[in-house]
């Protein structure tokens, strides 16, 4: 039992060297997310519309049009125009923080701070992974067509 115990412990003390070179190697590689890898091509380079209150009443009154058969054709383009225009406010919201998220990132030396950072960022801007896997399959399928 000595045994296993004395060669457990001199296994842990070889491998723990090792070990610790591997993530060092790994954690000083860190890069930030890319915006284009998380966001839909449309919604990229966002646009501003600073009057949100106007992108509102537009979606309001293309729903209320869209009661009446008759003037269902005027009111379904402002709802398609007005959807455009609060989901590009909402990129470019996040986009600002984004932009910012890099500036204050260029300050931080320690890697895994770092990589922190950038996960927290990514919350904040609501980039998931999962986001990335679809932009990224219609990237290759732009690439390959």
């Amino acid at each position: 039992m000595k045994k296993i115990i004395a060669g457990l412990v001199l296994f842990s003390f070889i491998s723990a060297p090792t070990a610790c070179i591997a993530q060092t190697t790994e954690q000083e590689e860190v890069k930030a997310p890319v915006w284009e890898e998380y966001v839909p091509e449309k919604y990229q380079n966002p646009i501003s519309f600073p009057d949100k209150k106007k992108n509102i009443t537009e979606l309001s009154v293309g729903i209320a049009l869209t009661d009446l058969l008759v003037t269902a054709p005027i009111g379904i383009p402002m709802i398609v125009h007005a959807t455009t225009k609060i989901k590009n406010q909402g990129w470019y919201e996040k986009k600002k923080i984004y932009d910012k998220g890099l500036i204050e990132a260029q300050s931080i030396t320690n890697p895994t701070e770092k990589k922190a950072f950038y996960e927290n960022l990514k919350k904040q801007c609501n980039l998931t992974e999962k986001r990335r896997k679809k932009q990224l399959k219609k990237m290759a399928k732009k690439k390959s067509a």
